[in-house]
Formats: C-alpha cells, sequence, structure tokens
C-alpha cells in the first residue's frame, strides 16, 4: 500500500495573519504570563508624551497590557489590515509592511516593541536601521522579543496551515541590533534548562 503525503500550505505572513485574525486572542493567556516579567518592565514609567510604536502589533495583546497613562501615546502598525480590525477604534493604527521602504518622520516614538515578529522578517539587519531612524536619542528603548525555532503551525476549521519563517539565533540578532544600539538588556526564557527565547531592551 502506498500513501501520499499531504502537502501542507505554507502562507507569507500577511496570509497567515489574516487567516488567524479571529483565532489568535485564543493564544494570548499563555503569553500573557510571559509578558507580566520581560518586556512590561522596560516601558516608560511617565506618560510625559511618551510615544510607543508596536510594530506587528497584531490585534492588540501588547496593548491591552499597557498601563491606562500610556495608552493614548500608544500607536500600532501590522502587515494584516483584519488584525488591526480587532484593535479597539479608539487605537490609531496603520497597515504596514515593515519590510518596504517607507518616508516616515526620523526621531518621532519615545519606545519601540516588536514582539513575536523578527522570526517572520528575513532582513533583520534593514528593520534594525529602520526603527533606529525613528526613534528619538538619549536613552529610547527598543523591546524586542526573539523566539527560536518553533513550527508554526496551526489547524484553521479542519485544515493544517503554516507559515513562512526566518527564524534567527540569539547571536545574530545581538550582533545586528548592536551596530547601532547600546545597552543591552535580555531576559531569557526557560523550558527546564532549555533557553527557547529571550526577551532584549536596546537603548539608543
Amino acid at each position: 500500500m502506498s500513501y501520499t503525503k499531504t502537502k501542507i500550505p505554507v502562507l507569507s505572513p500577511q496570509e497567515w495573519f489574516d487567516v488567524m485574525s479571529k483565532e489568535v486572542k485564543k493564544f494570548w493567556s499563555y503569553r500573557d504570563q510571559i509578558d507580566q516579567w520581560t518586556w512590561k518592565k522596560y516601558l516608560p514609567r511617565s506618560a510625559t508624551d511618551q510615544k510607543i510604536l508596536d510594530i506587528g502589533s497584531g490585534a492588540g495583546r501588547a496593548y491591552k497590557h499597557l498601563p491606562d497613562y500610556l495608552k493614548k501615546w500608544y500607536e500600532a502598525w501590522d502587515i494584516s489590515p483584519k488584525m488591526l480590525k480587532e484593535l479597539p477604534s479608539t487605537v490609531k493604527s496603520k497597515v504596514f509592511d515593515v519590510t518596504q521602504p517607507r518616508d516616515e518622520p526620523a526621531e518621532s516614538f519615545d519606545f519601540v516593541l516588536s514582539l513575536y515578529t523578527l522570526e517572520y522578517i528575513e532582513d533583520v539587519d534593514w528593520i534594525a536601521s529602520q526603527i533606529y531612524k525613528i526613534l528619538k536619542p538619549w536613552w529610547k528603548r527598543l523591546a524586542v522579543h526573539v523566539p527560536q525555532r518553533r513550527e508554526d503551525k496551526v489547524l484553521v476549521k479542519g485544515k493544517t496551515l503554516r507559515i513562512e519563517n526566518h527564524y534567527h539565533r540569539f547571536e545574530e540578532i545581538e550582533e545586528i541590533v548592536e551596530k547601532n544600539f547600546f545597552g543591552v538588556v535580555e531576559t531569557p526564557l526557560y523550558d527546564g534548562s532549555t533557553i527557547f527565547a529571550k526577551t532584549y531592551c536596546f537603548q539608543k
């Protein structure tokens, strides 16, 4: 008896997140536990004109964790229009592909978040240089979450789908970002004795 191996469709990030826009909140509870002691500790301590940009915001998981005094300064960018529609209507948002050149105002944000995003971007070197340009100078921060390789498969309406990804080693991320940033602080996340992800805070 012969068996035919079923080929699982591989979606681009935009296709994937459009499909997952109604499903993604099911996975928030696990990541919420991680957030409590990773990137949240790097947030600005005051609301004095602290503009926050979330690159790869998705449906707004980071937004819901922000203290109220920061929410009015928050802006969301994501490649998926359907994800952005899940955000509260009061949130400023933009459909934005960070891998494509854009003329964004320089030095316009105080804090940039990019959580669970870099693994879907091949040229992290270029992205880091663009983020550096839009951050204001003098101790402004970029916080990123970097998981290691995992199977990005999900069952949606009885169909298994996969996403195109580009997982990066920790050393690779550190080497790339340190070309522009300094003051690296990292929070490793463990599964037993194995580090499965790190949250970094880089300063400009």
